[in-house]
């Protein structure tokens, strides 16, 4: 009997004991933690020059509302800065159905694990599923236009692309998706006019494609002896070539232009070289230097360069259509030169603002901190702005949720 009560008190003692331990854990671990996410602010913005744009009184209770987030409550009031999809998108497209006549923007998506297509209206929480045709776990999604996309995914280490467009179903409310498959392993894939431009890694060269939405008249362009390129539409003409960034290596910018066959070196000899191009030919680049990571621009009429008072990465602008602004995630953490290529092979990750920057006077403009939406912070990546610069849409690299915003342009350009 007494050994029985000896054993009670033993195991009464061991969970106390375990308990006690486990919380002690808590506020051990949750103390460095906190500690742990304080960061660096860039701290090189004119403090006279910073504006905030309020997102609405109403936003700190839409915030915290499943229902708004899941865009399941139609009468919610639309918040300035606008959570679109919880769930991981491939890409996106923002355009107006009827130009004349809309005072909204349709936005349409790919969601990556299913391939179905959605969409919804910038003057409305509604979201409908457009394309029901399952493609599973989809990597990324291009869109020409509102109704032409290609998307590629991995099937037994082959990369699968496919060039597809959307048609109207007699029979259906819901759109069909057809399309046809290009070449295997297609490292890079770009638009110029109404083709696709795409390069395929050969072994020791890249073959350089030229092909119709269809796929009828593939024909090769050009070999190149160089494997790794970012290429970029410019116009209906010209395809920027950039070499891929890689840490302590020179990185140099090429512009193809498809009526003169020809290549112009524009820019060269830029350690971790990444480039935005506008039609323009005007370039916004960074580079790692002595000081650390730098953005530019380069202004291809006059050719001179200036440097910008921000740091972040092209991936994370996009040119302005309207005003001659820039839009573009700032990472409130400091950006090293080792910063770029990690951050695109998702060892690091940011928490960003938006930002305008007007690229004639130089002038930056916070439009919002995009923390204050989502508690862990948004990594901004593939911006799209409207043709009146009054709506950007963006993915959240974090997860791959789908982001809209509303700009004041007039504001923003400085008027």
């Amino acid at each position: 009997m007494q050994n029985e009560n000896i054993k009670k008190i033993i195991i009464t003692v061991t969970i106390i004991l375990l308990i006690v331990g486990i919380f002690s854990y808590f506020i051990f671990f949750n103390k460095e933690n906190n500690n742990d996410q304080s960061s660096d602010n860039i701290g090189s913005f004119p403090v006279d020059e910073v504006q905030n744009i309020s997102l609405g009184n109403d936003w700190g209770n839409l915030g915290n509302n499943p229902d708004y987030l899941n865009n399941q409550d139609p009468n919610n009031p639309i918040p300035i800065l606008r959570k679109i999809s919880d769930n991981p998108v491939a890409g996106a497209i923002i355009f107006k159905q009827t130009i004349e006549k809309d005072d909204f923007y349709t936005i349409r998506y790919m969601e990556k694990m299913t391939g179905h297509i959605y969409e919804t209206k910038t003057n409305s929480l509604t979201l409908e599923r457009i394309s029901n045709k399952t493609i599973p776990k989809i990597n990324t999604t291009t869109w020409l236009d509102e109704n032409t996309l290609f998307f590629n995914y991995l099937d037994n280490d082959v990369i699968k692309t496919y060039s597809a467009t959307l048609t109207s179903n007699a029979t259906s409310t819901n759109m069909d998706l057809d399309g046809v498959y290009l070449q295997d392993n297609i490292q890079n894939i770009t638009y110029i006019n109404d083709d696709l431009f795409y390069l395929v890694d050969s072994g020791s060269n890249s073959d350089v494609i030229l092909t119709d939405i269809e796929n009828t008249k593939p024909k090769q362009l050009f070999t190149s002896p160089l494997r790794e390129w970012g290429i970029d539409n410019i116009d209906d003409r010209r395809i920027a070539f950039t070499t891929k960034s890689t840490e302590n290596i020179l990185g140099y910018l090429f512009i193809y232009d498809s009526i003169t066959k020809k290549f112009s070196k524009i820019l060269g000899k830029r350690t971790n070289l990444s480039t935005l191009l506008n039609e323009d030919l005007d370039i916004l680049y960074s580079q790692n230097t002595k000081l650390g990571l730098t953005l530019s621009l380069y202004d291809f009429e006059s050719e001179t360069n200036t440097d910008l008072p921000i740091r972040t990465f092209p991936e994370k602008c996009v040119w302005g259509k309207d005003t001659p602004n820039l839009y573009c995630g700032i990472p409130s953490q400091k950006i090293y030169n080792y910063s770029l290529e990690n951050w695109y092979k998702g060892n690091i990750l940011f928490s960003d603002e938006i930002w305008s920057i007007n690229t004639e006077t130089n002038k930056p403009i916070k439009i919002v901190s995009l923390t204050d939406s989502e508690g862990w912070g948004i990594d901004a990546t593939q911006l799209q702005i409207t043709d009146k610069d009054d709506y950007l849409i963006f993915i959240n690299k974090k997860d791959f949720s789908l982001w809209g915003l509303q700009v004041f342009s007039g504001t923003l350009a400085g008027e």
